[in-house]
């Protein structure tokens, strides 16, 4: 009867209560450096078993950068000198950079004709569109059906 008694008087759920609860300064970082709220964290990390390719990725080098940033950030908040390397030098994958160079007008001619909408304003008259897809047998009721039509721009020609 005792242990009854005992398992009656356990601890009610909570929920908001974590075993394993982060830090404050994790959530600070991830909100500080990875601009996102903890809680939104959390949420998107539920879905990764969901895909799990995302989570056999061999990302080393990025798993590295993670953990510096946390190290420097961690080492500033307390004011304590920080073990890891400084940033990587942005160029340390280009050797030469030319900062007086000069580009061909002729490259951005496509990419200005691409901005430029051009409106088609030709008309097409009804009797140019033939419909498809009206005839569906009566027993297919209940499946999608898409009804399309297709475009005959020269039927007023003939």
């Amino acid at each position: 009867m005792s242990i009854f008694r005992r398992n009656h008087h356990q601890r009610a759920h909570n929920r908001n209560y974590c075993e394993n609860p982060a830090p404050k300064w994790e959530k600070d970082f991830c909100f500080e450096v990875g601009g996102m709220k903890w809680k939104d964290f959390l949420k998107r990390k539920a879905y990764t078993s969901y895909y799990p390719k995302v989570l056999q990725w061999d990302n080393s080098a990025g798993k590295e950068s993670f953990i510096n940033a946390k190290n420097r950030f961690y080492a500033e908040i307390n004011k304590s000198p920080c073990k890891t390397e400084l940033l990587p030098n942005p160029d340390m994958y280009v050797d030469e950079i030319d900062w007086d160079a000069k580009l061909d007008p002729q490259l951005f001619l496509g990419l200005e004709d691409a901005r430029n909408y051009k409106p088609c304003e030709e008309v097409v008259p009804l009797d140019g569109i033939k419909p498809t897809g009206w005839d569906v047998d009566s027993c297919d009721w209940n499946k999608p059906v898409v009804l399309t039509g297709e475009i005959n721009m020269y039927s007023h020609f003939s």
